[in-house]
């Protein structure tokens, strides 16, 4: 899961993941392994990323290259064919109270194959078992 919590609000984008994920294919062969124990959707790896549409974040959706990062995941024809998840806000359908209210967040959803709406309050930190 590629988490973009911590992306600024200049001078990154999201180009990271792809160069993370070309090497996780070549130098680890994530997916091709002979026990290979990577989750997959509908036959496909599944590669996820958190944090997108969330309000409190320093980037503007729209400037962050993930629309760029989706389709190379999907579509690249050595390192794509991957299904994509998006962990999006839990008022995403509405674009409010949670949600950052920008509309382009819509057309990132619906080039996702799943979604994975969460409500932040209710996220903890694990805790270490007694």
């Amino acid at each position: 899961m590629y988490d973009l919590s911590g992306l600024h609000d200049q001078g990154e984008d999201c180009s990271a993941l792809i160069e993370d994920w070309k090497e996780l294919v070549d130098d680890l062969k994530i997916t091709s392994q002979t026990t290979n124990n990577y989750l997959y959707h509908r036959g496909k790896p599944l590669v996820a990323i958190w944090g997108l549409g969330f309000p409190d974040r320093g980037y503007n959706i729209r400037n962050i290259g993930i629309d760029k990062v989706i389709d190379f995941l999907k579509h690249d024809p050595q390192y794509g064919g991957c299904s994509v998840m998006l962990g999006v806000p839990t008022y995403f359908r509405e674009l409010k109270v949670d949600t950052n209210p920008d509309p382009y967040l819509h057309q990132l959803i619906e080039s996702a194959d799943v979604v994975m709406a969460v409500d932040g309050s209710t996220i903890h930190p694990a805790r270490t078992p007694v």
